[in-house]
């Protein structure tokens, strides 16, 4: 091949400019794709592929406060109690959520024409916007939902006063 045939405007131009655009189009599309293509269970664009029933599970969560307390939401579908373990820092800022989502059955003499649960072992760290205290917590499990509800430590408890300055 010689050098000229690589270079890609000494080609035969396209009928018209739409064409060039198109075949970009078609090589970065081709690029993305090989690219990701490299990472296990992530497809172009870098969206989890979810074919590969064994794909890791990342429950959502949701955190909130009022005066009080400090309340999160874990959407934990197909889990139970039995599941889920829940740890607090011991300074009281972070919630660590840990549990796994197992496999119920093997089976082999189904085919599978499209698969989108998530299975795997997950941990997440939820970082609470307040310092709560270890002894006033309460978790409920109900329908796939954990709830949990943290009471919070008063601003005069945590160590934290105005200071004053002076000239």
């Amino acid at each position: 091949m010689a050098l000229k045939d690589m270079v890609p405007w000494r080609k035969q131009a396209p009928a018209h400019a739409g064409d060039y655009f198109h075949s970009f189009r078609e090589q970065l599309d081709k690029l993305f794709n090989e690219f990701w293509s490299d990472f296990p269970g992530v497809a172009a664009g870098g969206v989890t592929r979810f074919e590969n029933r064994l794909s890791a599970f990342i429950p959502s969560v949701e955190v909130s406060e009022d005066k009080e307390h400090v309340k999160v939401l874990a959407e934990l579908p197909g889990l139970s109690e039995n599941d889920v373990q829940l740890t607090l820092t011991a300074n009281g800022e972070q919630l660590v959520l840990k549990g796994e989502k197992k496999l119920e059955e093997e089976r082999k003499e189904e085919s599978f024409y499209r698969s989108e649960r998530a299975y795997g072992s997950f941990q997440r760290v939820i970082t609470l916007p307040a310092r709560v205290n270890a002894e006033k917590v309460n978790a409920t499990f109900k329908d796939g939902v954990l709830t949990v509800k943290l009471a919070k430590i008063p601003e005069s408890e945590t160590g934290s006063r105005q200071i004053r300055i002076s000239r």
